[in-house]
C-alpha cells in the first residue's frame, strides 16, 4: 500500500541513535554548565535544559521506522494468504460449475461467479478479491442445487460463501487499508476457514 504522505528525509548525516547521543551530550554538556549558560543570557535557564533532554529522551523512546512497520508488513503478509485462499475457493466453485453445467454453459456461469475478477484478485487486488468472493457467494445461492447435484459440491460447502461473510476476513483487509495495529485485527480475526 502506498505511502499516503512523503517519508520525512533526515536532516542529518549521522543514524538516527547517533542523533539521540550527540543531543543528549550536548543538553547533558548544557546541565553540567548551567549556571555559565545563564550568566551570558538569562534565557538559558535550567528548566530549559532539562525540557530539552526530556524531549530528547522521549523522541529516543519513541518505536522506529521497523517497530512502526511491523503491523502493517504482518497484515500484508496476512492479507496475501487470505486472498490466496479465496482464490483457491473460487477454483473449487469453478470445478462444481463445470460438473454441474453443460459446457455450451460455462463461459456464462463462470462470468456469473465473477471470472472477470479473477486474475485482478490474483494479483494481490483485494478490492477484486472481495468483487470475486461476492460473485460466487450469490452464485452459490442462486444455483446451489445444480452445483450439488450434478456438480458435486458438497453440502455446507461454504469455502466461498462463508469465507466472505466472516467478519475476520474484512476486519484483516479493513487494517491493512487504514494500517491499524496488528492487535486490533486479531481482536476480530478468524481461525479457520
Amino acid at each position: 500500500m502506498p505511502l499516503k504522505t512523503e517519508r520525512p528525509q533526515p536532516e542529518y548525516r549521522c543514524t538516527q541513535q547517533e542523533l539521540y547521543q550527540v543531543c543528549l551530550l550536548t543538553w547533558g554538556s548544557y546541565l553540567e554548565n548551567v549556571s555559565d549558560f545563564t550568566n551570558e543570557n538569562t534565557t538559558y535557564t535550567l528548566l530549559l535544559g532539562q525540557n530539552n533532554r526530556a524531549a530528547v529522551l522521549a523522541a529516543k523512546a519513541m518505536p522506529d521506522f521497523q517497530q512502526r512497520d511491523e503491523a502493517s508488513e504482518t497484515l500484508g503478509v496476512e492479507l496475501k494468504e487470505a486472498a490466496d485462499e479465496c482464490l483457491i475457493k473460487w477454483q473449487s466453485l469453478e470445478g462444481y460449475i463445470k460438473k454441474g453445467f453443460k459446457e455450451n454453459v460455462w463461459k456464462a456461469k463462470l462470468e456469473g461467479a465473477g471470472s472477470a475478477h479473477y486474475e485482478k484478485a490474483g494479483n494481490n487486488n483485494w478490492e477484486e478479491v472481495s468483487a470475486l468472493m461476492e460473485a460466487g457467494k450469490k452464485f452459490i445461492a442462486d444455483h446451489a442445487a445444480k452445483l450439488t447435484t450434478p456438480g458435486g459440491m458438497p453440502a455446507g460447502f461454504d469455502g466461498v460463501a462463508g469465507l466472505f461473510n466472516d467478519p475476520g476476513m474484512n476486519s484483516l483487509w479493513s487494517c491493512h487499508r487504514d494500517e491499524m495495529p496488528l492487535r486490533e485485527a486479531q481482536k476480530s480475526m478468524f481461525t479457520s476457514w
